[in-house]
């Protein structure tokens, strides 16, 4: 017997005739084109949908997401060198499995990728509790004032699309056409928050996680106990705070009003608790790993943390700003600086700006102006594994020596920074002792004359190690060099040095200029030692 209407009302399942009679209705009643934020919430349900269960630690199970990988060279044998590089794949061993700058070089493109933020989400949380004094001061206090501000209601498609296809995983870092950059430890402290980060002693079991989140979030054991059960470890999911969130905001005022001081400041606390554990979506880990994720050429999508990735190219890259926010004073976050604004609509021309930026286009040390604010952290060298819950990802600031203000040289190999063996317990006493693993001044080598200064033969290393250019050029456009011999062209290398420094040494350049900086840069690349072509280097 057919449903009737009242049966429809109360959610009962349609029986086959009516399905079959609202299927011959579909042509006549075609859907409403999804909106941007529809579309990003189906991809967020996608992420969750796919995961398959693992083994975790003491026996606990965690959740992974299966990554669909299509491979558009299926059948084809893999070149031992590649057209624009790499040459040496011993660095980007994965280059060829393939990475998605592989198939954007040989015109096997896959178009944009959807940026997905949790800044909706956030902001609605914010909406609770940014009405009241008490809130603004405690969030000044631990470091994170005007937190609430840095994430971004507009991301940029272009932009953070061209950005992933330069990232690489065995570097963690992107590799631009004048060496690699990464987001560091440093940018997380003076971009998003402004105090200590990654406090954390260790990962919990589920029984310790129930403690933790009754002494310290306020929860009741039945919530903890059905939190730990529902994500399968010591999580609590992003719905249930929000909602433990509201539950407290009530607990509070009324205490205020009622001037019971010591249930106030203890709800106050549970509330920044949950507010701050719901940072851990914007832990540097788990954005290497969504970088590295979305370099696979069938991923549709990045997540992570965006606001922070879009922040840091803002403060990093001078063409590719946001316009400037007039309120923003220099003990708020650097995240709050720039308001993001639309960029390039084109792909393709973006890919091309990129290949083009010179050194003095980057700002390599940004933050100059912000150490009153944001003291430099040793920390921030660690070198090493870095966690984010069952999550680890090597950290490796000696590939970026020039964002700590020093030359930048020809680092040893990533394999050999980490033991791919170790576990997370291991991991996380690393990081409890990091002053063990932290770049000694030997490692460092020299400070930077001129913020872009490389050590010779770094960039003759890195085009061989890597694939610097990501827009293929026409060989109909590449005339050779009429070069019959090495001998000719080392020559032809000395009369160009010989000119740049005759120019350099005149006084019609001064010192500080551009022009003198982008000549002195020349000058470094014609570098020539005793063996070896030009800017070779005994490294390798």
């Amino acid at each position: 017997m057919g449903n009737t209407s009242k049966d429809a009302d109360r959610g009962k399942r349609s029986t086959k005739a009516s399905a079959s009679s609202m299927k011959e209705k579909a042509p006549q009643n075609p859907l409403k084109k999804r909106s941007r934020k529809a579309l990003g919430n189906d991809v967020m349900r996608e992420m969750e949908e796919e995961e398959m269960v693992q083994e975790g630690d003491e026996g606990s199970v965690v959740k992974v997401r299966r990554l669909a990988r299509v491979n558009p060279y299926e059948g084809l044998p893999v070149p031992e060198e590649f057209p624009g590089g790499p040459l040496d794949t011993s660095v980007l061993y994965d280059y060829g499995a393939p990475h998605i700058e592989r198939c954007v070089y040989d015109n096997k493109d896959r178009g944009m990728i959807m940026p997905v933020s949790n800044e909706g989400k956030m902001n609605s949380i914010v909406y609770f509790v940014n009405d009241f004094k008490w809130w603004h001061t405690t969030m000044d206090t631990i470091g994170m004032y005007r937190l609430e501000l840095t994430g971004y209601s507009f991301l940029d498609p272009t932009l953070l699309s061209t950005f992933v296809e330069r990232w690489h995983g065995e570097t963690n870092s992107f590799h631009m056409s004048s060496g690699g950059m990464i987001v560091t430890l440093d940018d997380m402290c003076c971009l998003p928050i402004k105090g200590r980060l990654l406090d954390h002693k260790g990962i919990p079991t589920k029984t310790e996680g129930v403690e933790l989140m009754i002494k310290h979030m306020g929860s009741t054991r039945e919530e903890a106990e059905h939190e730990v059960k529902t994500t399968k470890g010591a999580h609590a999911r992003f719905v249930y705070l929000k909602e433990l969130i509201k539950k407290h905001m009530s607990v509070v005022n009324k205490a205020e009003v009622d001037g019971d001081k010591d249930t106030f400041e203890r709800y106050k606390g549970y509330i920044t608790r949950a507010y701050l554990l719901l940072l851990g979506a914007a832990a540097l880990a788990f954005l290497y790993r969504e970088l590295t994720n979305a370099t696979i050429p069938s991923y549709k999508y990045v997540a992570g943390y965006m606001t922070l990735l879009q922040t840091w190219i803002y403060n990093y890259f001078v063409d590719i700003r946001g316009s400037l926010d007039t309120q923003y004073e220099q003990q708020y976050p650097r995240a709050t600086k720039y308001d993001p604004t639309k960029g390039q609509s084109s792909q393709m021309a973006m890919r091309k700006m990129m290949d083009q930026l010179l050194p003095h286009d980057i700002t390599w040390t940004p933050y100059k102006d912000h150490r009153d604010v944001c003291p430099f952290k040793d920390i921030t060298l660690y070198s090493d594994w870095i966690g984010c819950g069952p999550i680890k990802v090597r950290y490796l600031p000696e590939r970026v020596l020039r964002q700590f203000g020093y030359m930048e040289t020809i680092p040893r190999h990533p394999d050999s920074t980490v033991n791919i063996l170790d576990t997370v317990y291991r991991i996380d006493q690393h990081w409890l002792n990091y002053t063990d693993r932290v770049l000694t001044y030997d490692m460092l080598g020299s400070r930077s004359t001129i913020p872009s200064d490389i050590a010779p033969g770094y960039m003759s290393w890195y085009f061989r190690i890597s694939h610097p250019y990501i827009v293929c050029i026409s060989t109909s456009l590449m005339q050779p060099m009429p070069v019959e011999s090495d001998a000719a062209m080392l020559g032809i290398l000395a009369s160009i040095r010989y000119i740049l420094n005759s120019v350099m040494h005149k006084d019609e350049v001064p010192n500080d200029s551009r022009v003198y900086n982008e000549f002195k840069y020349a000058y470094t690349l014609t570098f020539v030692p005793n063996q070896g072509g030009p800017g070779s280097s005994s490294q390798s």
